[in-house]
């Protein structure tokens, strides 16, 4: 016989437990996210297990396995699929998917950290120091022979560090690609905010990540960064930009819905403005 569908409220779909022993997986969790203007029901397999108010995501939990999952707005069917949903190569941890129906968010996954304003403050200041290095030998008019293999050794060196920052940074920002589901990890909230305690004192208790919702221009913006093989410090300069974007989404508890829109709609305008210049 078949589990039951259960509703979880999302604090309790975090506190799951990613390792449940030596058994096999045999249930997992979506997300139905609501991207619309109006109300969706959800139902799996032809019975109905939940309602989602726009703008707000709900998960459940299923089976693995073929699911049929439909999406109605009222009476009328929006999104009619069979998903096969299983564990992939982690067969003792419980697989989680964000299902958007309508398709209209883009997601990434956040690090977040104590002292990040200061840590994003003291990459800038390390790319400042590289460039004044640089231009010091470039004011200096032609350069003797010394001079030169000093200068080829600093760009060298000036590249290594700088696809190394590029790297790290990427590995702060995972982004997900375009298609209405897509499998996460589960390594911090989803969907919710975050504990402001992770910003306010250190632990390594704390959750480490946030994935939010963030615009497709930003979303892709990151996605072709993270495919340039040679950055250079623009490039740098540019990804921190988007790390600190990215940021902005991700909400803190008891932030006031003004607050959020305020600076969220701030960040939007300027990246649609930029894009628009292209």
């Amino acid at each position: 016989m078949r589990q039951s569908k259960i509703l979880l409220p999302i604090t309790l779909v975090l506190a799951l437990p990613l390792v449940t022993g030596c058994l096999e997986e045999t249930t997992g969790i979506v997300i139905f996210d609501n991207g619309a203007a109006s109300v969706i029901t959800v139902s799996i397999d032809g019975e109905d297990v939940a309602t989602v108010e726009p703008g707000h995501s709900k998960p459940i939990t299923i089976d693995l396995g073929e699911r049929h999952i439909q999406v109605k707005h009222g009476s009328q069917v929006t999104y009619d699929e069979k998903h096969d949903f299983n564990y992939g190569e982690r067969p003792y941890r419980r697989p989680m998917w964000i299902l958007n129906p309508d398709e209209t968010h883009c997601y990434c996954d956040v690090s977040v950290q104590y002292g990040f304003d200061e840590y994003v403050a003291a990459r800038h200041d390390r790319i400042a120091r590289m460039i004044e290095s640089l231009n010091e030998f470039d004011d200096a008019g032609p350069l003797d022979e010394a001079q030169e293999i000093d200068r080829a050794k600093l760009v060298v060196s000036m590249k290594g560090h700088i696809a190394h920052e590029f790297r790290q940074i990427l590995n702060d920002l995972e982004t997900f690609p375009d298609g209405p589901l897509v499998q996460i990890e589960a390594v911090g909230t989803i969907l919710a905010p975050v504990n402001d305690t992770i910003y306010t004192r250190h632990s390594d208790s704390e959750e480490r990540s946030s994935l939010v919702r963030i615009p497709r221009v930003l979303r892709d913006k990151i996605q072709q960064l993270a495919a340039i093989e040679s950055p250079t410090i623009e490039d740098l300069q540019d990804l921190l930009i988007a790390q600190s974007d990215a940021r902005v989404f991700v909400h803190i508890k008891g932030e006031s819905k003004e607050t959020i829109d305020a600076r969220t709609m701030e960040v939007k305008k300027r990246l649609v403005d930029e894009q628009g210049s292209h």
